[in-house]
């Protein structure tokens, strides 16, 4: 018998170079699956959200109050404030530019580390409730495991982000994309997916910042202008703010989590400067935000709204339109524990619209400074630090009380 040669590339012929390269592939992803982690690229979000999943199932999160939310969480809520004004202690999760699915994956973590906090305060902000989740894709692949980036594409509802969610992140080379760019000196021309490159000492002064103040980022007085400060309200016929599904059913989980723990949860409603307030009061963003909150406070008893968004602040305790600086970070903190105070210490039977509170303004910025301020160390003084300490390991003693 005689045996018939298969020519390549004919009909019928193994692609054989096709199955060398896939084969060649799963080898070098199972690899990357079983090896060490590299560093994470140097940008300010990618920091935020890898120390604060770290923190998360550290002996931070053994602290009494915990804090949850996005930026105007970490620049307006102060562990260290919270601390002194109640006795309990305090440490500040949220992470910048983190949306409520990294809040629900932070709690639950503090939780399967068997830690249950007296208190959580917590905030989602407008912009990210209505963001695409897209904008996160390189986060939730890094750092979220299989299950949860299954769930975060299933609730979503969006095609276009489970599919790219689901195949990135079961692809461990990913996480070693702003490695090669280093090795190979690409890093000087590209940006890493989550957010801008930074130097060094820039990385260092923000954990030491982070750390001093116990998560929490404490902002400079100097009010720095934005352009169009986001959520700007958008032109168009029809267009309303509504919260993306891949956000509303993270808020509703991890309110849920909470509720089953017995944890209270107090959803701070940040100051913002007024101009901002009202252009966005125009074009119908505030009052459709309020409206979902005020939905979520129906659906969960363990659930209080401190609206602080009433407040009129004045412009010098605002480091930009919507973040707090350190004055108007301390102010907010306290008005956050004087309220948690009396709270806890009022009738359990107050109805439902009894969980909607304006924040107490009876703190003037003038007590809080004198009071509060050699607690915290705000990034100039982080910046100074680290310039001064010329490369040397970071020192952590922190403000003296």
């Amino acid at each position: 018998m005689r045996m018939r040669l298969v020519e390549p590339g004919r009909a019928g012929s193994a692609p054989a170079g096709l199955i060398g390269a896939l084969a060649l592939i799963v080898a070098v992803e199972g690899w990357l699956g079983r090896s060490p982690a590299v560093p994470e690229a140097r940008s300010r979000l990618v920091a935020s959200w890898r120390t604060a999943m770290e923190r998360a199932s550290g002996p931070e999160a053994g602290a009494e109050i915990l804090a949850f939310g996005d930026s105007l969480v970490k620049l307006g809520i102060l562990p260290r404030v919270l601390e002194a004004r109640l006795g309990w202690s305090a440490y500040n999760l949220a992470v910048l530019g983190g949306g409520p699915p990294t809040s629900h994956a932070l709690l639950r973590r503090v939780l399967d580390a068997g830690h249950r906090p007296r208190a959580i305060v917590v905030s989602f902000s407008p912009l990210l409730l209505g963001m695409d989740p897209r904008t996160n894709l390189d986060w939730w692949c890094r750092q979220f495991d299989a299950p949860e980036r299954l769930e975060l594409a299933w609730r979503s509802r969006d095609a276009r982000f489970a599919a790219p969610l689901l195949v990135e992140g079961a692809l461990p080379s990913r996480g070693y994309a702003d490695a090669f760019r280093d090795l190979v000196g690409l890093s000087a021309f590209t940006t890493p997916r989550g957010g801008e490159r930074m130097e060094p000492d820039e990385l260092r002064t923000l954990l030491r910042n982070w750390q001093l103040n116990r998560g929490a980022q404490v902002a400079p007085r100097r009010f720095v202008p934005i352009a169009g400060a986001l959520p700007r309200p958008f032109d168009g016929p029809g267009w309303s703010w509504q919260p993306h599904p891949a956000h509303s059913v993270h808020v509703e989980r991890f309110l849920g989590l909470a509720q089953e723990r017995g944890i209270p949860v107090y959803w701070v409603l940040t100051p913002a400067d007024a101009l901002w307030l009202e252009r966005n009061k125009r074009a119908g963003t505030v009052s459709s935000y309020r409206r979902f909150v005020e939905g979520q406070v129906a659906r969960f008893a363990n659930l209080t709204v401190l609206d602080g968004q009433r407040t009129g602040w004045d412009r010098a305790l605002f480091r930009d339109p919507i973040h707090l600086n350190r004055d108007g970070a301390v102010r907010l903190s306290l008005a956050v524990a004087d309220s948690i105070v009396r709270i806890r210490n009022r009738d359990r039977t107050d109805p439902p619209g009894g969980r909607w509170i304006a924040l107490d303004e009876r703190a003037s910025p003038a007590m809080a400074s004198r009071g509060y301020q050699n607690l915290l160390e705000d990034l100039d003084q982080s910046r100074l630090a680290v310039i001064r300490a010329e490369n040397d390991p970071i020192t952590m003693e922190g403000p003296r009380s």
